[in-house]
């Protein structure tokens, strides 16, 4: 969650009836104060003292793609952040094990994408069926024919920082379609298949803190606009 916070500036003052330069407390025995002050006649504080000084202080899986729907990872979820809540199961999650190709019967082959999208810690891959001569799994023609990939995966967070997108455009080899990633750097971290926002985008800092007492004889104000601090 963003802060604001403001400048403060720091303004001494002399006590009640003393010269500006007069002690703080009275002196005993030495000449006269003298006042350097707005107000105040000299040494007014000091008895016969001599002058001082004042020193102010310091979910669920449904992404279909491809003709023949999905096939989802039986390994389930990965598991969550160390904060708990609603940390995002799929950072760090690699979905690259599709599931094997095989004959639906002797003029079809079912096949899949060789990478797969992430919710909620779970894998699914995208799959299509072939028209072809299928022997042992296998076309033995060619099983690209026909075959357009253009259903890249969804975007995931490689890491807490990073996020991986795939073009938009994939090339097709033994039936299955592949997609080129590309990893962007996260400057406020990312999640759920996002780079997440700057927190102090739309912050304005409007409301300065109220004007405090620092010591005795030293008061503190805030500037009337402030900056956003994008961590704590």
């Amino acid at each position: 969650m963003a802060a604001c916070s403001t400048p403060d500036r720091q303004f001494t003052t002399a006590p009640a009836g003393g010269g500006g330069n007069g002690g703080s407390e009275p002196a005993k025995g030495g000449s006269s104060g003298e006042s350097t002050g707005t107000s105040g006649k000299a040494g007014s504080m000091a008895r016969g003292g001599s002058s001082g000084s004042a020193t102010a202080g310091a979910a669920p899986v449904g992404m279909t793609r491809g003709s023949g729907g999905t096939s989802v990872d039986p390994e389930g979820g990965a598991a969550g952040g160390p904060d708990g809540g609603d940390e995002d199961l799929c950072v760090g999650k690699v979905c690259n094990t599709q599931p094997d190709q095989s004959c639906l019967s002797g003029t079809e082959l079912s096949s899949y994408d060789h990478v797969g999208s992430c919710t909620a810690g779970v894998c699914s891959y995208a799959s299509r069926t072939i028209s072809c001569n299928c022997v042992n799994d296998a076309c033995t023609t060619d099983p690209c024919v026909g075959v357009v990939c253009d259903a890249p995966a969804a975007p995931i967070c490689k890491d807490t920082q990073t996020l991986t997108t795939y073009a938009p455009a994939g090339t097709c080899a033994s039936g299955s379609c592949s997609y080129d990633p590309t990893d962007k750097s996260c400057q406020f971290g990312c999640a759920n298949g996002a780079c997440n926002p700057d927190p102090c985008s739309g912050v304005t800092c409007k409301t300065q803190p109220a004007a405090t007492c620092k010591d005795a004889s030293t008061k503190t104000t805030y500037a009337s606009s402030g900056t956003c601090d994008a961590g704590d």
